[in-house]
């Protein structure tokens, strides 16, 4: 399917107007109930909301921190500033932590009394 369409990396994927793969109807017309369940009983629980805004909120602080103070990344990131820029660099670094050391890195940077 790739060849009859041409597709040979990332960028010609996104090119397409359609999808390559999806549901049939019928798995489509299954599934929309449990979407629907879903969206209302989870991930529009005001819990799961207010841990979905913290999140943001403390990957924001990260973010705009180290954008704004680079040196206190690790070295080996530092090294990648030069060619791909600040703030790709600090994405790629926050998008590989793990939640806890997300928040460890948070309480590092902003919790007086923690040791860094």
């Amino acid at each position: 399917m790739l060849s009859r369409f041409k597709i040979r990396d990332y960028a010609d994927l996104r090119k397409l107007n359609h999808k390559l793969v999806d549901f049939s109807k019928e798995v489509k017309q299954l599934r929309k109930p449990l979407r629907e369940f879903l969206m209302q009983k989870l991930y529009h629980h005001y819990r799961v909301m207010r841990m979905s805004i913290k999140a943001k909120r403390f990957i924001r602080k990260l973010f705009c921190e180290y954008v704004a103070r680079p040196q206190q990344l690790p070295t080996e990131v530092q090294l990648k500033i030069p060619k791909e820029g600040v703030k790709r660099v600090v994405c790629d670094y926050i998008a590989g932590m793990t939640d806890r050391y997300c928040l460890d890195e948070y309480k590092k940077l902003f919790n007086p009394y923690e040791k860094v």
